[in-house]
């Protein structure tokens, strides 16, 4: 399998552009979805056990600032793995308060999305090792 830095370089530019505006509509997407003005809500109703750390309306924001440096990452490229590191970092978190929200807070089925947003945490983490060759590891032979 060839590593996609070994892509001719409009192929790569376009997969890696691709990979970093995708992460970060979804990133601003749930940012906005958590921000209660965006509805004309007073405040965001709560969905999982992360909210006792910070209110939804604060995880929006922190999404949002996410979709910023996912866009910069675009054109600053050592921007790309500490943004999409933290997007990773996001849905692990994410996924794993709606399983805690599951075994603790008697939400049947919050394992469902829980698994779901982990696996997006795993295809992201995958997509970032293929898009961005660590410096110093040789793929040659492999």
């Amino acid at each position: 399998m060839r590593h996609a830095t070994q892509l001719p370089k409009t192929q790569y530019r376009r997969l890696r552009t691709t990979v970093l505006a995708t992460a970060a509509i979804m990133a601003g997407l749930r940012g906005l979805a958590y921000i209660p003005s965006v509805y004309g809500e007073r405040s965001a109703a709560s969905l999982t056990f992360i909210e006792t750390w910070l209110p939804l309306q604060v995880w929006g924001w922190v999404w949002i600032t996410g979709l910023v440096f996912l866009l910069a990452s675009i054109f600053v490229p050592r921007l790309a793995i500490p943004s999409m590191s933290v997007f990773v970092g996001m849905h692990v978190l994410w996924g794993t308060s709606f399983v805690m929200s599951w075994v603790f807070l008697d939400s049947p089925r919050s394992w469902i999305t829980g698994s779901s947003i982990i696996g997006i945490a795993i295809f992201a983490a995958v997509l970032t090792i293929l898009m961005e060759r660590p410096r110093g590891v040789d793929h040659e032979g492999t």
